[in-house]
Order: structure tokens, then C-alpha cells, then sequence
């Protein structure tokens, strides 16, 4: 325990280091992926410049730039169509690059202007880009809850410890570095009439599972409700649990009647039923309020199972059933359990 402790006292340590610096990390990564935002937007920007020297850009473009240098060779050719402007849209990393290519009238080099020549030379014209690179706010936002997750997270491992935890860890390292003995810290356990009702609550798959057929050999039968108190006693001895079958209950209205099952050391008694056509809601929770009013009158009873199987699924509201009987405050607990519920 001592070693564990000290573990934990140790990452406690570690993880606000780890935290800070992966939010470093975290920030240098984004600022690494929007640098070039911040330099000027021409073609000496490397964003800029991969952008037009992409594939991807000199595919889309280079028919657009074929039909302008074809015009400005002759410009009053009657079949050269002067190309128009086009805009282009190209994402890196965390950054989205546009650009528009205008189409301005210019000179063309070595000729000499003349009065005449105006109107010719104005027919001349060439691209001039204009780039613009901006955030890409899907990243931004990505970005900006990671570092809120990993704040978050950096503020939980800095916040101070419960006092109880403080307590129980000083009393550990304590015993540890004097020489004491640290006893094994014990895990509560459900009460065993919780881990019962549990178990009993998948009867059903059990005895399903011992009526499949194997081979030519016969399967099992439950057809009788004596069927499921044997197998039931059968279940609890794999688990250890020391039933006394058919113990005597004490007299009620002048007349006794046996439990099924009773775990004396726990004070825990189970009452098996078997729905049938004539044993179903009403009758079966008349059954059930007489068992449980005979089972108060047992001094060493402290809580009583009701278990209710029901393969062919005759009852038309068990959960109904079950809050009906467990809803009532009684001198003992009462825990109704139907297999299978519905």
C-alpha cells in the first residue's frame, strides 16, 4: 500500500509538468501552422508560393494563361477570345490561401507609342494576382479546446487534495517508515441477500441453458415446481451458501408451513414459486403477502427472497408485482426476484 501511495504521490508531482508542457506544445504547434499569416501576401510568402506551384494550380489555370498569351499575339484575330478573371482557393494546414487574378490592359515591351497605335496597344492585357491568406477557424476551434481541456485538466491535478485523503495517505507512509505493518484496505461487500437476488435473477439462463439439447441424451425437465428447489439447492452448495431446506416456520393462524430455504447464520429465508396456469398475479401475490406475514413470526428471520420463476412468462406485470410486495415496511426485508423479468 505504502509503494502505491508513494506512486501516487509521485505522479501527482509529474502530471502538472507533463500538462504545462503539452500545452507549450500544443501552442508552438499552432503558431507553427499559422506563421506565414503574418508575412506579407505576395508571391515570396512560402504558403503563396507552394500554392501556385502546386499541381493542382497550374492544371486549373494554365488553359486561362494559354488563351491570353494567344490573344495578346494578335489581338484582332476574329476567333481570339479575351479570357476572363478567375479566383482560385487552396487550404495548408491551419491556413486557407485565395487569390484573384485580374486582367489589366498594359504595353507590350519594345513597342513605341504612338497616337495611332492607342487603340491597338489598349487591346493587351496581363494578370495581375492578388493573394490573401486567412485563419482556418475549424483548426482555430479545435485548437482552442484542446488547450481548454488540457487547462482544465492542468487545474484539477493543482487542486488541493480532500483533508480525509491527506489523512489516510500520511497514516500509510507513517506506518511504512516506522516498521509498522500497513494493513490491506478492505473493499465493502454487498449484503448477501443483494448478491443472492442477483444470482437469481438469471436462473432462467441457467435452466435454458441445461434444456439445450446435447447429442441423443434427454435434457432436464422444470416442469415441477420441486424441479427448481432442487437444482436452486444444488446452485447455492457450488457457491458455499449453507441452505437449510424445508426449515419449520412458527405457527400462523393456528397452522406452520415449511421455507423452502433458510441460511441460518445470515437469517436469510427464500420462498420458491412456480407460476402456472392456476397460480398467476392474484393468486400468486395472495400466496406471496400470507408467506411473507408467516415468515415475520420467525425470530431468526431477517430477511426473506421471494423467488418467482416463470419460463413461460404467465405473469402480465412482474415489476408491478414486485413493487406491490417490497413497497410495504414490514418487521423484516423482503426481496421479490422474478426470472426472467420482463
Amino acid at each position: 500500500m505504502a509503494e502505491v501511495v508513494l506512486s501516487l504521490m509521485r505522479a501527482r508531482r509529474l502530471i502538472p509538468i507533463i500538462l504545462v508542457t503539452s500545452i507549450m506544445l500544443w501552442v508552438l504547434g499552432y503558431c507553427a501552422c499559422i506563421w506565414p499569416i503574418f508575412l506579407k501576401h505576395d508571391m515570396t510568402n512560402p504558403v503563396i508560393a507552394e500554392a501556385i506551384l502546386s499541381d493542382h494550380f497550374k492544371e486549373s489555370t494554365q488553359p486561362l494563361f494559354d488563351a491570353l498569351r494567344r490573344y495578346n499575339a494578335d489581338p484582332r484575330a476574329g476567333d481570339r477570345q479575351l479570357p476572363g478573371e478567375f479566383y482560385f482557393y487552396q487550404g495548408w494546414m491551419g491556413l486557407m490561401v485565395s487569390g484573384h487574378y485580374r486582367l489589366v490592359e498594359r504595353v507590350p515591351v519594345g513597342t513605341e507609342l504612338r497616337i495611332d497605335d492607342a487603340d491597338r496597344v489598349k487591346q493587351h492585357y496581363t494578370y495581375v494576382p492578388e493573394f490573401r491568406i486567412q485563419r482556418n477557424d475549424g483548426l482555430l476551434i479545435c485548437w482552442a479546446s484542446g488547450v481548454l481541456l488540457l487547462s482544465a485538466a492542468l487545474a484539477y491535478s493543482l487542486h488541493k487534495r480532500p483533508p480525509a485523503e491527506t489523512r489516510f495517505f500520511d497514516q500509510v507512509l507513517e506506518r511504512y517508515f516506522n516498521g509498522d505493518p500497513v494493513q490491506a484496505v478492505e473493499m465493502p461487500q454487498p449484503p448477501l441477500h443483494e448478491t443472492m437476488a442477483d444470482l437469481l435473477s438469471r436462473f432462467h439462463l441457467f435452466v435454458r441453458h441445461l434444456q439445450a439439447p446435447v447429442g441423443e441424451r434427454s435434457s432436464l425437465k422444470f416442469d415441477e415446481e420441486a424441479d427448481v428447489q432442487h437444482a436452486l439447492h444444488a446452485i447455492l452448495k457450488l457457491h458455499g451458501v449453507i441452505a437449510i431446506p424445508e426449515a419449520v416456520t412458527p405457527n400462523h393462524a393456528g397452522k406452520s408451513a415449511r421455507m423452502d430455504f433458510f441460511l441460518e447464520e445470515e437469517g436469510i429465508a427464500i420462498e420458491v414459486k412456480k407460476t402456472r396456469k392456476g397460480l398467476r398475479d392474484g393468486a400468486l401475490a395472495d400466496q406471496l403477502i400470507l408467506d411473507i406475514e408467516r415468515y415475520q413470526q420467525h425470530d431468526r428471520c431477517k430477511h426473506l427472497i421471494c423467488f418467482v420463476y416463470d419460463p413461460l412468462e404467465l405473469l402480465s406485470d412482474p415489476r408491478g408485482l414486485k413493487r406491490h410486495l417490497e413497497a410495504v415496511v414490514r418487521r423484516i426485508g423482503v426481496t421479490v426476484v422474478v426470472s426472467p423479468m420482463r
